[in-house]
């Protein structure tokens, strides 16, 4: 009689293990979660100044036009190619023709051709870039100024955030564990995002000159770089336990 009871005993403790097993899973899937996000970001000086040099001619023939043109680009990129300062390509070119109209908006039957070449400076040298400018004005003109972080920069920046971004994300993560009435929590997604925005205007031209770059003979826009703000956010999802 003994024997059969506890026979009985062990079968029901084995019949038992599965639906001990699924409660426990239940318990895991049903931990309370919670969305969090944390960011960190820094504001930088844009070290690097992309310029547009560009030449336009208007006339009769398109093939003198797009000669002249060629020779300034040709001039503009022989002249700075041996500069380890700079950095030149070649941006867009363009040839349309235009119809001419008389003073009562008709077409006169004659057209006129437009062509216009461009030679894009890049570089980390403010004052370099802005002599570089002064050199081949008789060749080429500025037509735009645009300011942005280099590589570098901005990879080392996102690097130092991105780790104040996570440490503020695991900080938030143990506060609100506590807050909640739990010991631990663990980590079920979790996403970094990285975003910048400009927060000073471009520089255009007039501007006065700077000590950089100042000289009896200069004539051109004072390059002064605008302000970025680099940001990273560490978003993502906590199971508390």
């Amino acid at each position: 009689m003994k024997l059969s009871h506890l026979v009985i005993l062990l079968s029901t403790l084995l019949a038992a293990q599965p639906s001990l097993a699924q409660s426990a899973s239940v318990t895991a899937d049903e931990r309370t979660v919670l969305s969090l996000a944390a960011d960190s970001s820094k504001e930088v000086v844009q070290d690097r100044v992309v310029l547009t040099l560009s030449k336009e001619a208007r006339g009769d023939d398109p093939k003198v036009l797009s000669d002249a043109v060629n020779k300034a680009i040709n001039q503009v990129m022989a002249s700075g190619k041996d500069n380890q300062k700079l950095e030149l390509k070649n941006g867009t070119y363009n040839l349309w023709p235009q119809q001419d109209y008389d003073d009562n908006a008709k077409r006169t039957g004659k057209v006129t051709y437009v062509v216009n070449g461009e030679v894009i400076v890049s570089s980390q040298d403010l004052v370099e870039a802005t002599r570089f400018v002064e050199q081949v004005s008789e060749h080429m003109t500025l037509s735009n100024i645009v300011f942005e972080m280099s590589t570098e920069l901005r990879q080392s920046v996102e690097s130092e955030i991105r780790a104040a971004a996570i440490q503020a994300f695991q900080a938030k993560a143990r506060a609100v564990t506590r807050e909640f009435g739990f010991d631990n929590y663990e980590i079920k997604q979790v996403r970094v995002d990285d975003s910048s925005m400009v927060q000073s205007p471009t520089p255009r031209f007039g501007m006065a000159k700077a000590a950089m770059v100042q000289s009896e003979d200069y004539s051109g826009p004072t390059l002064s770089a605008g302000k970025e703000r680099v940001s990273v956010t560490v978003s993502g999802e906590i199971a508390l336990y």
